[in-house]
């Protein structure tokens, strides 16, 4: 692989500039990294694909959302930040591995922070971290949401193929998700009638999901 890049790079575009390949060929390697280390799962899932059905989630909530807030839902470029974020929101653990959530919950301060963005520009040219910091509310908690949800749904799958050692981390997880999605963390000044029924809005989307266990732009109809 090292070796196919390094000849792609010594292509010429057809302006006649060289071709610049900025993703590092690791990143492949998040199809190898295993999620879920401290849980007994029956199935390993990857850090690729949990971050693949996170972006399928974020693109159906939005959907969702248009049909019934247009106003709300984001824009065409404000969803192509979203989507690139939320491919990539999981990329430095292609370095550090899975973190567990009890883990991160302790560890990281603003120098765990920090070393996620380094590493993440070392890998990208660019900071996802950085990114999901500097969005609105209104765009940020649409990426936790679906971050979130993508674990609820995979523990409700795990916990129909027969899989009974979950119960408290699927009631966790889910009360977390529903925790994120009542806007608990919003500051004074969002807290406006808009933003409330854009959060009942998700929440509701997020309840129909897990009844269903699929994402449902259907449930409007």
């Amino acid at each position: 692989l090292p070796g196919v890049r390094r000849a792609a790079i010594g292509r010429r575009a057809g302006n006649g500039e060289n071709i610049v390949i900025t993703m590092k060929p690791e990143i492949r390697d998040l199809a190898w990294v295993p999620r879920w280390s401290i849980i007994r799962s029956n199935r390993t899932q990857s850090v690729a694909e949990h971050s693949y059905f996170v972006t399928l989630i974020l693109i159906d909530m939005c959907e969702f959302i248009g049909k019934t807030m247009p106003e709300m839902k984001p824009t065409e470029a404000e969803m192509a930040v979203l989507v690139r974020v939320a491919l990539l929101h999981d990329v430095v653990e292609v370095v550090t591995g899975d973190v567990t959530g009890p883990a991160k919950r302790k560890l990281v301060g603003p120098a765990g922070v920090d070393f996620e963005k380094d590493c993440e520009k070392e890998l990208l040219g660019w900071s996802p971290t950085q990114v999901r910091e500097d969005m609105e509310l209104r765009l940020s908690v649409l990426l936790k949401v679906a971050d979130m949800l993508e674990a609820c749904l995979f523990l409700v799958d795990e916990d129909k193929s027969g899989n009974r050692n979950l119960g408290v981390h699927l009631a966790n997880a889910r009360s977390l998700l529903r925790g994120i999605a009542s806007g608990w963390e919003m500051c004074d000044t969002e807290r406006t009638n808009e933003m409330f029924d854009y959060l009942g809005l998700i929440g509701d989307y997020v309840e129909c999901c897990l009844e269903l266990n699929e994402c449902p732009s259907r449930c409007l109809k």
